[in-house]
């Protein structure tokens, strides 16, 4: 927040800036002293922030600035931005299947695997194999 502030009288004035005993440390002010501009002008700027580090109750602390001759006393009131929960939109994953993929695996669940075909190949290509003796190969020898 910022806002500007002119002496009270047509001349300028040294000023200090800062924050009473027992405001929030989460406040301060830019600048802390300088000249402040006559009664007329367009006024010294006067720069605010608020830095808090969690979430609470509102901080509250009292600004002053003074001259030599004048003091200004301004409560600020500091409050959070308003927490927006965070919405999911969409997954990081890709988990639909295309209609050509969804065809596909219908196909392949109509298809019935035939389980004695496969296991007699399997035992076909076993016999086959010089390095090992089947066990049925071994009863056959020993008969």
């Amino acid at each position: 927040m910022s806002f500007k502030l002119t002496n009270h009288i047509k001349q300028h004035s040294p000023f200090q800036a800062f924050f009473s005993e027992g405001s929030a440390l989460e406040f301060g002010v830019q600048p802390k002293q300088g000249q402040l501009e006559p009664y007329g002008k367009d006024g010294t700027n006067f720069i605010v922030s608020f830095l808090p580090t969690v979430y609470g109750k509102p901080k509250i602390g009292t600004l002053i600035i003074q001259t030599e001759e004048m003091q200004w006393t301004y409560e600020i009131r500091g409050s959070h931005p308003h927490y927006k929960i965070p919405e999911a939109k969409g997954g990081r994953l890709q988990n639909q299947m295309t209609r050509e993929q969804r065809i596909t695996a219908m196909k392949k669940q109509s298809e019935k695997k035939n389980f004695m075909r496969t296991n007699l190949n399997a035992t076909k290509y076993a016999e086959a194999s010089p390095s090992r003796d089947s066990p049925l190969k071994q009863l056959s020898k020993t008969r």
